[in-house]
């Protein structure tokens, strides 16, 4: 298989892992955590707390792992959040109080806070020429699964009687599917296309290099500006 080859089936193998990876991680929430809570005796202060809690290891992996995939390879940490998404759904079924569903909502949350910037990254790489589309593209996918999500999980809560177990084990499926493409497709390439590999990690670049893009304005106003749409939209 030729460069280019390697370049599109990657690309479309990161588009169809993103699709159930976001599909199992968007179901586990909406629309069965609220009322998953609820069941669990959650005092409504806290629901937010609950609810939360995924979005923590955004705020502290997002760019730690951007910069560990630049440095270890993109292969290794997208098979990383790839586990988180195949093990996490299962946790819920073991989850009898509402601390508990906070840990594993805590733990879920490292999957997409990991996978997302890493494939952007990587995607970026294998089309520097088209990266705006192919991102964009790679996007569209995944909101096909962000999309499809409620309306699956609305349909498997209404038509089951045993709580919310079977709508997790339909989270595990995704999850375990999106698991199983990324070993099955995403493979080492034979040359050194999208940084696969690895370099020494220097700690001290760390710092100077998230102090350059603290300075960087274009990416402080994107920040910004996605900032605002999390906090509307969720």
């Amino acid at each position: 298989m030729g460069e280019n080859g390697f370049r599109q089936r990657l690309f479309w193998a990161l588009c169809l892992v993103g699709l159930f990876a976001i599909l199992s991680s968007t179901m586990s929430k909406n629309p069965v955590l609220n009322p998953f809570a609820r069941s669990l005796q959650t005092p409504d202060q806290l629901l937010g707390l609950v609810a939360s809690a995924s979005t923590v290891p955004g705020i502290l992996v997002s760019l730690p792992a951007g910069w560990l995939s630049d440095k270890l390879g993109r292969r290794k940490l997208l098979l990383a959040s790839s586990v988180v998404f195949a093990s996490a759904p299962f946790l819920y079924l073991l989850v009898v109080c509402w601390w508990q569903l906070a840990l594993v909502r805590f733990y879920h949350g490292f999957a997409t806070a990991i996978f997302v910037p890493v494939a952007n990254a990587t995607i970026a790489e294998l089309f520097p020429k088209k990266k705006g589309e192919r991102i964009s593209l790679f996007s569209s996918v995944t909101i096909v699964g962000r999309a499809s999500a409620p309306f699956v999980g609305g349909y498997i809560l209404s038509v089951t009687t045993y709580g919310f177990h079977q709508l997790y084990l339909a989270v595990g499926v995704a999850g375990v599917t999106a698991f199983l493409l990324s070993i099955a497709l995403i493979k080492k390439p034979v040359s050194t296309v999208a940084s696969f590999a690895s370099s020494r990690v220097d700690i001290g670049s760390i710092i100077r290099e998230w102090g350059e893009a603290a300075k960087n304005k274009l990416i402080v106003a994107a920040g910004v500006v996605e900032a605002a749409q999390y906090y509307t939209f969720g």
